[in-house]
């Protein structure tokens, strides 16, 4: 899978998982993704380094950062 594809991936999880249903996303060096998630603003770096198995990087890095929130899930995402 293409980084840019789990990229939108991931910022379309967290977007539907944040408060409001925004997220700030700011690329200087790294892609970050900043939103308010249980009430605290929680920020999630992408694309640190994108190579071979980025997919299997990045999803273990989305569900520790979902696992650190302060909220609960029950429905299963595609991505996870």
């Amino acid at each position: 899978m293409l980084v840019r594809k789990i990229n939108r991936k991931v910022i379309t999880l967290l977007t539907q998982l944040s408060d409001n249903r925004e997220l700030d996303i700011q690329q200087n060096k790294h892609i970050k993704v900043t939103g308010l998630f249980g009430g605290e603003k929680r920020t999630l770096t992408l694309a640190t380094s994108p190579n071979g198995c980025y997919e299997k990087h990045m999803r273990s890095a989305v569900k520790r950062f979902i696992t650190s929130l302060n909220i609960k899930t029950t429905h299963s995402h595609p991505f996870i």
